[in-house]
């Protein structure tokens, strides 16, 4: 229910206010916790702690 109810923040950018809402920059994360938190990556959900993200530089080729 908590998630439906801020829907609308997450497109106007206002979701970083939730608590229990985290960002993180970077260029490797990891991710633990003793419980299993629903993770979100950019609309995606890879998963559960414990957990490893790295990101590849010019992995991804655009044609624009």
């Amino acid at each position: 229910a908590k998630l439906l109810f801020n829907i609308p923040k997450v497109y106007s950018g206002r979701h970083l206010s939730i608590k229990g809402v985290l960002q993180i920059r970077g260029k490797e994360v990891r991710v633990t916790s003793p419980e299993r938190p629903v993770l979100e990556i950019d609309g995606e959900t890879p998963g559960w702690p414990p957990l490893e993200i790295k990101i590849i530089p010019r992995a991804l080729r655009f044609i624009i």
